[in-house]
């Protein structure tokens, strides 16, 4: 029986990461990333940095066609904290925080 040797860097993945709310509905912006909530996981730093800018800029768009207001939208505001500080990172980075 032949066995294959993958080289480690091809089963490197990338989680794109945004920081938990805590109960006071406010960002819990800590170091340990482990602790962070993985919103998706692509093949490439590439890939996920890519979908990290589409959501930004999907946000941004979105924000855009509202209508201007001086009341507040919490739930959109915190959506677009978490957008603005997700982080792409490797799955190794990921889980060698959690050790």
């Amino acid at each position: 029986m032949k066995l294959f040797r993958t080289p480690a860097f091809a089963l490197a993945a990338w989680s794109l990461i945004m920081p938990p709310v805590s109960r006071t509905l406010r960002l819990e912006m800590t170091r340990d990333l482990s602790r962070w909530d993985v919103h998706s996981v692509y093949p490439t730093a590439r890939d996920c940095e890519q979908e990290r800018r589409r959501l930004l800029d999907d946000l941004n768009a979105r924000i855009a066609k509202e209508p201007k207001t001086t009341l507040r939208r919490p739930a959109r505001d915190r959506l677009a904290a978490r957008y603005r500080n997700a982080r792409c990172v490797s799955e190794e980075d990921l889980h060698s925080q959690s050790n």
